[in-house]
């Protein structure tokens, strides 16, 4: 038997999961998928090869862009923290000591303005300045944001590895929407370390398993595009 004819042999054998895994991983490369993948596929096997490449499509279409807003967001998030450290650091440095009240409409003192850090010694609302109202009001903004962002990541996350599960591969996802993810979890872990200093102790929350669903049912909506 020819080269050529044991090669279609071999691609005539392949599983709807092989001939997906090889399909994605030539768009992914830049290229375009062997003709011989679809035209030696069986029948039987078209529901299930069409079902995967709708997951992809999803994911490229659904968690990809999703991806790319998350990490933007994180990304600003970041810089609130830091306009808040320096806010706290900037009032601590000209304010009273914790155990005075102010008396002055200057900038007041990380524990004096932040209940999540001065507790009791923290002033009520009335009594804070504007920069100072400010300054408590992005702290609690931050402390929410923190957690929803942890959630929306778990959820891009969790159907990632569904998509790997499905594929038994983890060609199937982009170097792109990966690294993406990789960058956001590693940048809110370090922003959920230095929280406690500026607004509390944030807990990680569980992954929101509406968002999942809601995501979930965005991919669909276009895998079968």
């Amino acid at each position: 038997m020819s080269l050529d004819g044991r090669l279609n042999r071999v691609t005539r054998a392949r599983s709807a999961r092989e001939r997906a895994v090889l399909a994605v991983r030539a768009v992914w490369a830049g290229g375009n998928p062997d003709p011989a993948l679809l035209d030696t596929m069986p029948d039987e096997q078209g529901r299930e090869y069409n079902r995967l490449i709708g997951l992809v499509r999803g994911l490229q279409r659904i968690l990809l862009p999703h991806a790319i807003a998350l990490s933007g967001e994180v990304e600003a998030l970041g810089l609130r923290q830091t306009v808040l450290t320096l806010l706290a650091t900037w009032g601590s440095e000209r304010s009273v000591p914790p155990n005075r009240r102010l008396t002055t409409h200057g900038p007041g003192a990380a524990w004096n303005v932040l209940p999540a850090v001065g507790g009791e010694a923290a002033l009520a609302d009335e009594a804070l300045s504007d920069l100072d109202h400010a300054t408590r009001v992005l702290a609690e903004q931050i402390a929410r944001s923190l957690g929803a962002l942890w959630s929306r990541l778990l959820a891009v996350e969790t159907l990632v590895r569904e998509v790997e599960v499905a594929f038994d591969d983890d060609s199937a996802v982009p170097d792109e929407l990966r690294e993406l993810l990789e960058d956001s979890r590693e940048r809110l872990m370090e922003l959920f370390e230095h929280a406690p200093g500026l607004v509390g102790a944030c807990e990680r929350p569980e992954v929101d398993e509406d968002a999942v669903q809601r995501l979930r049912g965005d991919m669909l909506g276009v895998g079968g595009a």
